[in-house]
């Protein structure tokens, strides 16, 4: 089971109305959600290798 996870926000929408990836966005929204996205990488890894990151 994993810890992190990712939910909708209105930084989905903001990047959408850009046609940008939201971590190319530099808005408090979209930057949350880009966060979300590293935080939920990074345990993905964590969990597949079994190394910290």
């Amino acid at each position: 089971m994993f810890k992190k996870y990712i939910f909708g926000g209105i930084g989905y929408t903001e990047a959408a109305a850009q046609s940008a990836p939201v971590f190319l966005m530099d808005d408090d929204n979209t930057m949350r959600v880009a966060e979300r996205y590293k935080e939920v990488t990074k345990e993905f890894l964590q969990k597949v290798n079994g190394v910290e990151i």
